[in-house]
């Protein structure tokens, strides 16, 4: 899929700096050698309001849409290093770097509310109610249970603005254990050297079909499934000296494979392949006839799809089944490129389009351009959104795929 964008991390200046800033590197820690963190107060809670999932505090993280935002809630909207100036109760902390030099970022009211307290000093844990942003008084939602938090305390804050800075509706649709779109899809993966968060979340975007993007001040997430309903129809194409800025073509030849080789757990040590003369481990006749289909109608006779899914273990001991995430992304793989798909670049007016995204997915109803059969009836995902001007007109320009 590399054709659609850099990997699967969509184009966006802003999200590709924060995530490859050096100072936000994931450090080694027991979690990864072993399957990885817990959830924390975010999975149930957005705010002071409800979230449900289908997922408690304190469950393994594995779905890869709740291991995308925990890395975003857990390691990077946090401040580390912190140290405690004065302290008036258990439940009250001052942190304006007076005493030790290490105050907290943000002097606006409120800023840290629901964010998470670690007080490494004592081993105590909780979220923060309130903070006042003049003093810089910190206001935990619990009182410490150690009754030994006191000057001098070494803290971490993590979640910070989590729950302003997260699409938390769109990580559920991928992930959430009733109707999900990776629901039973698991993520295991060991490290043997320092990464940057964003290409860790790239790799997992590569590996699981994911898109994330960011709107605005938020982040969001979308995966190449087919949605059982469209966000939208698009229909009324800009004009430029009466032509319309909507143009369809197919995807490249070489975008389609009729070989595939998908290895995955400790250094590619498990391999699943599928060929128009054999396949192993359950994808059958069906997958094998996507790759003749490929080879035979599109003449891609012996070109191979590989690739080394790092995010994909499948268990400890076990090789691939026909109910393993490596299986489901294998056949959506072979779905997707063995078959040529329309491309659509279309430009809309701002009022009417500003609000779709990058991972929406649309109808396009122009039958003067769009062919039958496609038009008003396939979906399209929309991969690239821009803004531009047209004739001095703020416009939006999306490049889109058929699914």
């Amino acid at each position: 899929m590399a054709y659609l964008m850099r990997g699967w991390l969509a184009n966006n200046t802003k999200i590709e700096q924060q995530l490859t800033d050096e100072k936000k590197l994931y450090e080694f820690t027991d979690a990864f050698f072993l399957q990885g963190l817990i959830f924390g107060r975010w999975i149930q809670k957005t705010g002071a309001l409800n979230r449900t999932n289908g997922y408690s505090i304190g469950d393994m993280i594995e779905n890869p849409a709740y291991v995308i935002e925990s890395i975003l809630r857990d390691w990077l909207f946090v401040e580390r290093n912190r140290r405690i100036d004065t302290s008036s109760s258990a439940t009250k902390a001052v942190l304006d770097g007076t005493v030790n030099g290490r105050a907290l970022t943000v002097k606006i009211d409120d800023y840290y509310k629901y964010a998470i307290w670690h007080n490494h000093s004592t081993g105590f844990k909780t979220y923060i109610a309130g903070y006042d942003g003049s003093t810089q008084e910190v206001i935990l939602a619990d009182a410490d249970i150690s009754g030994a938090m006191a000057a001098g305390d070494w803290v971490t804050i993590t979640n910070i603005q989590g729950d302003n800075l997260i699409d938390t509706a769109s990580f559920d649709v991928v992930g959430n254990t009733t109707n999900g779109t990776r629901d039973g899809y698991q993520l295991a993966r060991y490290f043997t050297e320092r990464e940057s968060m964003r290409d860790i979340i790239d790799s997992i975007c590569q590996d699981f079909h994911l898109f994330l993007t960011k709107s605005g001040m938020r982040y969001r997430l979308a995966c190449l499934d087919r949605k059982s309903a469209v966000d939208g129809v698009f229909s009324n194409p800009l004009k430029q000296n009466g032509v319309p800025l909507l143009q369809v073509w197919l995807s490249p030849l070489d975008s389609l494979y009729s070989q595939y080789s998908f290895k995955h757990g400790v250094d590619g040590r498990y391999e699943m392949v599928c060929s128009p003369t054999g396949s192993t481990y359950g994808l059958g006749a069906t997958y094998e006839g996507k790759c003749a289909s490929a080879e035979m109608k599109y003449r891609q006779v012996g070109r191979e799809y590989g690739k080394i899914y790092e995010n994909i273990y499948n268990g400890m001991d076990s090789k691939p089944t026909t109910d393993t995430t490596m299986h489901r992304i294998a056949k959506s793989t072979i779905d997707f490129y063995t078959q040529l798909r329309a491309m659509v670049e279309y430009q809309g007016d701002f009022k009417n389009h500003i609000k779709y995204e990058v991972g929406d997915q649309v109808k396009i109803n122009y039958p003067t351009l769009i062919p039958a059969g496609l038009n008003d009836w396939e979906y399209f995902l929309i991969y690239d959104k821009s803004i531009e001007a047209v004739n001095g007109i703020p416009t939006v320009r999306f490049r889109l795929i058929q699914i």
